[in-house]
């Protein structure tokens, strides 16, 4: 901005008057200036919140409560209301409007203190704290004038329907199953997009709807509901801020009834009327006679205040320019589109920058990337003037590639006018108090990642990226001190030149030198040099640039270095790296150390836990404690001799036997009970601890009696399958538990195999026997000819004997002949020595269909020639009937959306063949002989077959099945008037249905189910499926699925319906019924063309309205409407079905009579105008005779269009009016005369 200086006062008049508004502009900056720096003394703070300015978001398209002037400014109701509610309390509110959904996402990010003109729902309860309500809105549906049927939330199903963007009403609607909905950004929106007939349908709150329908002129072309429901406007602050929404409420509490009414007047009421506004004028004309009075005089003064209100303003510009140059805050002036006109030292010396290079920077040049887009949205909104003001953090980027972190304060200042010219940006450097932010949470992530990290690891991986955000890590390594083998481990190392860095005996590189001197080191390139000369240190590896480097230190013991260096110039590391570094470097050196004795913990376990696994000896951890307990309370109940105890009572030796735990064993615990796995014996542990065992275990509860802490002894124990073993056990209590016996470890050596070789080789024969008799698979032998040598229980079960055996059965026997190839082709491939697993389609024995799953393993002798397969079967069934219905699911929804698909692109015409193609889709895929469609009449009370297929060989019943009484099968229509009707077996059917069940067997029904189609929750006809060859039956699934069905069917027929009565009323005329001209023309051409075609006559009957004038004249035009009534029914009752009817226009209607010569059409045309002549009407109290003058012509054959064929008869009328009217007249081609009849 140029200020102009003294010495300007020789300028001409014009000149000095644009110079003096220049300096009003820049007095206005000085005074904004001064508010700037001293908003903090004389604001006005609200109480509890310490809110300077109260910032209220609310929506900006809500008229008349809030809404845009054409300038862009807010204003309504609730601004009005908000201004007084400043003046009352004194504090500042800074209203901004925005788009609804933006509003409520900008309040939830804490960028606002309230947010007004909310709806109150149960999801917003979560978020914030509401007001009482102060203004009820209701909410109503709007719909087009074309569209009817829409009374309530109901009936919007199946329609499209705008809403509002993050609308209370989309809750609403969403809780009442609409779900079609089409949000837009605002009301108007909605309103500009229905006056595009591009919405139908819309739920919108009442006010704006009412004034955007007026603004846009649509209000006649849309009806409305009733309200849906009575939203109230609340006042809403976040949750957990309820102090300051008290503050708010009182403030409110303060505006009197009548200031509320005053608002309301404004912005509801019209303007003044036609006397007021006189006087008005007359004021006006006063005000203005003695302004120009008073302007004449300033004139005569206006060059005297110039030169004083000039040095004025300079003072005014002297002291902004001293304000700007000497504060202490960065400042800088730009301009709209971000450029920077100016910046103050304090901004210049901040950023590092000149004032010309400056100017040439804009705020996107020095914005963070990920910062600008935010900024932007602020700076644009500002300069729209939607804001006043706004303060945001980010980067702002220093001359030497850095970025500082400020805090930035906008505000835009304006001319007198109110025309924005720049706007003040303010930073404040908050780079310390972020770095300070930073430390905290890298301190707080790294005990996270101490936590949360599997392993070391992952622990120095979390490091490396914790610390990488705060300095360059690009080279980094952790390296730590091994006492025992004096070697310096690299677990962790990143570097460009070193892929890795094996263990070193500690020399004297930098790493040793951080070690031994326990200090930080920083070591830029002369830094290194000096340590080098010195011989503190010596080159390892690559030389560094820069080198940054600290001890880890657990207990005053340095336990390694973490260190990170750099070999260019670009990257370098500062002191405040090395602070950085230095202050987390404590809590790394923790963390580390904790997770190192964390991994020693558990490789400790890992090799107690090897050993324990992999000894040779059975190893049993048992718990004797409740063994103990209850031996001494036997103790205490004066039992001395245990064994006389157990000797008089041998049940409690088994109950102390119950009370042992079993809470760890070892692998040869596992192959020396014949467990698969631990979790498998201890959930058999009743039979290795079998009470009828319970005598051999009496040696080793009385060694306990007796206080003996170790002890050997033999004995029995069982294994999982109930064989007694012979073992030799060694019981030894675990230190430091010889109090409670809650840990002792029992060791098991076998020693029943010298024994009892014999025994246990037949023992284990029957027991691996009943193994295998007793699992649930089956297993089979079967030799090289698919012959059964061995078949368990399960397997003769799975094959359908539930008596006898599969053994010397082939299972070429029970499979069918198209697998036969199949089973070839395993058989080949075990010969090959191969193992597989298949599926086959099984036939039983009993007959039934079944699935199984094989396992085969080849069977070979020693010579390795192939001797059979050893299988596992397993049943699969049900698995598969399981995927054979999904799969059935999935086929029916792609049949349904096809079906659907069908029916939206079907020409209306086409409708009954579609219904009837798909009923046949549908009955192939249930596999049902007939599928149907009744439609009930409601006037006539009956229903009939509409639609049918029947699969082949099945006779139709359509015919017999039209307009049956609905009062005849009352339990039918009752049952279905509801739910679905599902009758697997007619026969079943209770007495109450003894009628339906009589016709169901008449028709050879066995089973059936009926789905009802309803239209406005009103039954109109049901969806059958009926089988007679056999029963059927149905599950929840499926019935669901064809109710589906039965709704599309049922959608269809009511959409033809309406587009029926659409074409019907485009055709009609809407006085008589009958058809208007456009109607007539195209039935008409068709018929003479079919009439051409087949050689047909084709006649046609023009007839005019006698005197219709003068009824119109002496009664009305209503009289007249009454009587072309009458003729229109005279012309229906004395024609033929196939002849065609239409009204011509006001008096004229003409008859087209297919396959009617010249004879039968004059006849016609005769008994017309007779019928018609000898009848009168009654008009107000008035007999009128009425008659007609008709005009006949014959499609001859060189008639080719219709138009000929009228002009012919309009010819004859034309005739018979002037003829004197109430008579025919005939034309006559050959001749081109007329007959008079």
């Amino acid at each position: 901005m140029k200020i102009i200086k003294k010495g300007t006062s020789g300028l001409p008049f014009h000149l000095r008057i644009i110079k003096h508004s220049l300096y009003l502009l820049v007095l206005m900056l000085v005074i904004a200036g001064f508010n700037i720096s001293g908003c903090s003394q004389n604001q006005t703070i609200i109480p509890v919140s310490g809110l300077a300015t109260l910032k209220v978001v609310i929506d900006n398209n809500y008229p008349p409560f809030s809404f845009l002037d054409e300038q862009g400014k807010l204003q309504g109701i609730l601004i009005d209301r908000w201004k007084l509610w400043e003046r009352k309390t004194g504090n500042k509110v800074d209203i901004t409007g925005m788009d609804w959904a933006l509003a409520q996402e900008q309040m939830e990010l804490g960028n606002f203190d309230v947010i007004d003109t909310i709806f109150r729902t149960e999801s917003r309860e979560l978020i914030y704290a509401f007001s009482e309500p102060y203004q009820d809105i209701e909410v109503p549906i709007y719909f087009n004038n074309n569209i009817s049927g829409i009374v309530d939330v109901t009936s919007l199903k199946g329609f499209s329907v705008a809403v509002k963007a993050n609308d209370a009403a989309i809750d609403y609607l969403n809780e009442n199953g609409i779900t079609n909905l089409v949000e837009y950004n605002s009301y108007e929106a909605i309103i500009k997009a229905a006056a595009n007939n591009q919405v139908m349908v819309f739920v919108m709150d009442k006010p704006p709807a009412d004034y955007f329908l007026e603004k846009y002129k649509i209000r006649r072309n849309f009806n409305q509901t009733l309200p849906l429901y009575t939203g109230q406007f609340r006042r809403a602050v976040l949750e957990g801020n309820t102090a300051l929404l008290n503050i708010i409420d009182k403030g409110f509490s303060r505006i009197s009834e009548e200031e509320y009414l005053t608002i309301d007047r404004k912005w509801y009421e019209s303007t003044v009327d036609a006397k007021s506004f006189l006087q008005v004028i007359e004021i006006i004309g006063g005000i203005s006679l003695v302004f120009f009075l008073i302007l004449i005089i300033w004139n005569r003064s206006l060059q005297s205040q110039v030169k004083r209100k000039t040095e004025v303003v300079l003072e005014s510009e002297q002291k902004f320019r001293q304000i700007f140059e000497t504060s202490s805050m960065g400042m800088s002036i730009t301009d709209s589109e971000g450029r920077y006109i100016s910046g103050n030292p304090a901004i210049l010396e901040m950023l590092g920058y000149k004032q010309d290079e400056y100017s040439l920077l804009t705020t996107t040049n020095l914005t963070h990337p990920d910062e600008i887009q935010k900024f932007e949205n602020f700076r644009h909104e500002l300069w729209k003037e939607s804001i006043e003001s706004f303060t945001f953090e980010k980067r702002t980027l220093h001359k030497n590639g850095h970025y500082l972190w400020g805090r930035v304060t906008s505000s835009l200042v304006s001319d007198a006018n109110g025309k924005p010219q720049f706007s003040i940006e303010m930073f404040e450097d908050i780079t310390s108090q972020k770095y300070s932010e930073k430390l905290r949470e890298s301190i707080y992530r790294i005990s996270q990642a101490t936590i949360s990290s599997s392993s070391l690891e992952d622990l120095y991986t979390s490091i490396h990226k914790i610390v990488g955000e705060i300095m360059p890590v690009e080279n980094f390594y952790i390296a730590l001190y091994d006492s025992t083998t004096n070697l310096l481990h690299f677990p962790f190392f990143n570097d460009q030149y070193e892929a890795e860095a094996e263990p070193i005996v500690p020399g004297h590189g930098l790493t040793d030198y951080v070690m031994r001197m326990g200090q930080a080191l920083l070591a830029n390139k002369d830094e290194f040099e000096k340590l080098l000369s010195a011989g503190e240190v010596e080159l390892i590896g690559a030389k560094p640039f820069c080198w940054l480097g600290v001890p880890l230190i657990v207990n005053d013991v340095v336990i390694g270095v973490m260190a990170s260096q750099s070999y260019s110039k670009e990257i370098s590391f500062s002191q405040k790296d090395a602070e950085f570094l230095e202050f987390v470097s404590n809590q790394i050196a923790q963390a580390i150390e904790l997770k190192r004795a964390e991994e020693a913990s558990r490789q400790s376990e890992l090799r107690y836990r090897y050993l324990f696994e992999d000894s040779p000896v059975s190893i049993w951890e048992e718990d004797f404690s409740n063994v103990k307990i209850y031996l001494e309370k036997q103790r205490e109940n004066g039992v001395n001799d245990f064994k006389k105890f157990f000797e008089d009572y041998p049940e409690e030796i088994g109950h102390c036997v119950s009370l042992i735990k079993v809470m760890d064993v070892n692998n040869q615990a596992l192959k020396l009970t014949k467990a698969n796995s631990k979790s498998e014996l201890f959930k058999k542990m009743d039979c290795i601890l079998d009470e009828s065992f319970a005598r051999d275990f009496l040696p080793e509860i009385l060694n306990i009696a007796e206080g003996k802490t170790e002890f050997e002894w033999e004995g029995i124990n069982n294994t999982l399958d109930g064989t007694p073993i012979f073992v030799n056990l060694r019981w030894t209590v675990v230190e430091g538990f010889e109090k409670t016996l809650s840990k002792v470890i029992v060791s098991m050596i076998d020693v029943s195999k010298s024994k009892k070789a014999e025994a246990e080789l037949l023992a284990s024969e029957e027991r691996y026997r009943n193994l295998v008799d007793n699992l649930g698979e089956g297993i089979v032998i079967i030799d090289q000819n698919t012959r059964f040598l061995f078949a368990n229980h399960s397997a003769n079960a799975i094959f359908g004997f539930n008596k006898g055996t599969l053994e010397k059965t082939k299972l070429n026997d029970f499979i069918k002949s198209d697998s036969q190839d199949f089973i070839n082709q395993q058989i080949g491939t075990l010969k090959a020595g191969e193992s597989n697993t298949f599926e086959l389609e099984i036939v039983r024995h009993d007959g039934e269909h079944r699935f199984v799953q094989i396992f085969a393993r080849p069977q070979f002798d020693a010579e390795h020639i192939f001797t059979g397969t050893f299988g596992i079967i397993h049943d699969i069934t049900e698995r598969k009937k399981s995927e054979e219905k999904r799969g059935a699911r999935s086929r029916f929804e792609e049949m349904l959306t096809n079906i659907s698909t069908r029916f939206i692109n079907v020409d209306n015409e086409d409708i009954d063949n579609e219904i009837i193609s798909v009923l046949k889709h549908i009955g192939q895929f249930e596999n049902v002989d007939r599928t149907y469609v009744f439609r009930i009449d409601p006037k006539t009370k009956t229903m009939s077959n509409t639609h049918e297929w029947c699969r082949e060989g099945i006779t139709p019943k359509i015919c017999d099945l039209q307009e049956l009484p609905i009062h005849n099968y009352h339990w039918f229509i009752e049952q279905i008037t509801c739910d679905p009707l599902i009758i697997s077996r007619v026969n079943d059917l209770p007495v109450s249905a003894s009628v339906e069940k009589k016709i169901f067997q008449q028709y050879g029904i066995q089973s059936l189910a009926n789905f009802p189609m309803w239209v406005n929750l009103e039954l109109v006809g049901f969806v059958g499926f009926d089988t007679v060859t056999e029963e059927h039956t149905w599950d929840m699934e499926n019935i669901a699925m064809l109710q589906q069905f039965a709704n599309i069917i049922s959608n269809a027929i009511e959409r033809s319906r309406l587009l029926k009565i659409l074409e019907d009323r485009a055709i009609r005329d809407e006085l008589t019924g009958v058809l208007n001209r456009r109607g007539f023309l195209q039935i008409a051409n068709t018929e003479l063309i079919r009439g051409r075609r087949y050689h047909h006559p084709v006649g046609m009957i023009l007839l005019d309205m006698d005197h219709l004038k003068r009824i119109n004249d002496t009664y009305g035009h209503a009289a007249g409407d009454i009587a072309l009534l009458e003729i229109s029914k005279f012309c229906i009752k004395n024609t033929r079905e196939i002849d065609v009817i239409g009204r011509w226009g006001g008096d004229e209607f003409v008859i087209l009579l297919p396959e009617s010569d010249e004879e039968s059409t004059i006849r016609a045309a005769t008994r017309l105008q007779q019928s018609i002549s000898e009848q009168t009407i009654q008009i107000l109290g008035q007999e009128i005779q009425l008659s007609i003058s008709a005009g006949v012509a014959l499609a001859e054959k060189e008639i080719t269009t219709i138009d000929e064929l009228f002009k012919n008869a309009d010819s004859a009328l034309y005739l018979a009016k002037e003829a004197g009217r109430n008579r025919i007249k005939a034309y006559r081609a050959f001749d081109h005369t007329t007959l008079t009849f």
